[in-house]
């Protein structure tokens, strides 16, 4: 079988985190697109931080066009909250968030690959583990994750602890023991198989609100992607995928230099 060899072809350009930090701004400051809601904003946002920092798939974020109507993405069940001590300052406490990559390419609900021979242990773990952490950021709000996942909590009601009603109580409630390095805050039951990515509907008197259940849909990002990077002037639109280029790039670079070091 004879092979062609396309010359035509483009590779679209990777994100670096100066790029990412002008189109949040772009987004939240300058930009003319007329979004539904708020929150159809944020989550064009959050999911191209999530991209650029720990390289997930659009579809592992979003629902995924090769698994249409089956409302799988993000959802609260693989989101873990804890407020912890400070590495370096055991009187301060911050959050820390774990995000389960459940939905990644050929591994979807499988959980993490595992291999015998120790040479490759480590090296499949670091390219397959689901599990992703993501601090508090306190230097740049605009880059910070972990907000932007506090703003769906409480859109969505999301906590199970009766006391968290705003942002304040969850520094001024949640307090980590001497005897702990950190304390889990958790969401309720009831929204644990909700999506966190949601679409935007019109109800009955025809205002625009967030569907309580139906996942956004990765055609859906790509279309406010395509119409930001529109507005933003950008000479090169691309698609999502180049939020995470980068970042793949340097995690396969590492995953192989260990992977070489195990082996000697």
């Amino acid at each position: 079988m004879s092979t062609i060899l396309i010359m035509g072809v483009k590779t679209q350009l990777s994100v670096n985190i100066d790029d990412l930090l002008f189109t949040v701004y772009r987004l939240l400051a300058a930009c003319d697109i007329a979004f539904p809601t708020f929150r159809a904003l944020c989550q064009l946002n959050t999911p191209r931080k999530m991209m650029t920092t720990t390289s997930p798939r659009p579809g592992t974020l979003a629902e995924s066009s090769g698994y249409m109507r089956g409302n799988d993405a993000l959802k609260w069940k693989d989101i873990k909250l804890y407020m912890v001590k400070h590495p370096e300052d055991p009187k301060r406490q911050v959050l820390l968030m774990r995000v389960k990559h459940r939905l990644n390419k050929g591994n979807r609900n499988k959980g993490v690959r595992k291999r015998k021979h120790f040479a490759y242990l480590q090296y499949i773990l670091i390219r397959n583990k689901p599990v992703f952490t993501y601090t508090e950021r306190n230097d740049n709000l605009g880059l910070c994750v972990i907000q932007d996942v506090l703003e769906y909590a409480f859109l969505d009601n999301a906590f199970a602890s009766e006391h968290i009603k705003c942002p304040r109580d969850i520094w001024c409630l949640t307090n980590v023991p001497g005897h702990r390095l950190s304390t889990p805050i958790h969401f309720k039951e009831e929204v644990k198989h909700v999506p966190i990515f949601r679409f935007a509907v019109k109800n009955n008197e025809g205002c625009w609100v967030t569907d309580p259940l139906r996942a956004f849909t990765y055609n859906q990002v790509q279309a406010y992607e395509k119409s930001a990077s529109v507005s933003a002037a950008f000479r090169e639109q691309g698609s999502l995928y180049k939020y995470r280029k980068g970042t793949a790039a340097n995690l396969n670079m590492y995953a192989f230099s260990l992977h070489m070091n195990n082996c000697r």
